[in-house]
């Protein structure tokens, strides 16, 4: 059972969540400032009521930009990211057309082809 639950403003568990796995978003995306809170739109990944994950972006237009797309390593089986990333109605009800992930190199990159994105210049997109 998974679900994308939307969070506004500041949130002492994201904060929470981010300082225990800093260490491997780090190593994963390096370009992530977890301080920086400026207009980030933050989303809760669930499975069965409990946070597995978090994707963490900024508007723009009718883009999500994705700066963060987290899950804890023991629920890494894709199944979270084919839930995400094919929940088309889910942001089109948040006003959004399309995905958008900058490319990073790597297996981020070969994920986000499996989940359907597709390479336009520096970035990966989703469109729905």
């Amino acid at each position: 059972d998974f679900r994308i639950l939307a969070m506004g403003g500041s949130d002492e568990y994201r904060d929470y969540y981010l300082e225990c796995h800093k260490a491997e978003i780090a190593r994963f995306f390096p370009k992530f400032d977890p301080s920086d809170r400026g207009e980030r739109l933050t989303y809760y990944l669930l499975k069965n009521s409990i946070p597995i994950g978090l994707l963490i972006g900024r508007r723009r237009e009718r883009d999500l930009v994705i700066e963060l797309d987290y899950v804890g390593a023991q629920y890494r089986d894709f199944k979270m990211g084919t839930f995400v990333y094919g929940s088309a109605e889910f942001f089109r009800a948040q006003g959004f057309d399309r995905l958008v992930c900058p490319a990073g190199g790597g297996a981020h990159d070969q994920y986000l082809k499996r989940m359907g994105f597709s390479r336009q210049g520096d970035d990966f997109v989703k469109p729905f």
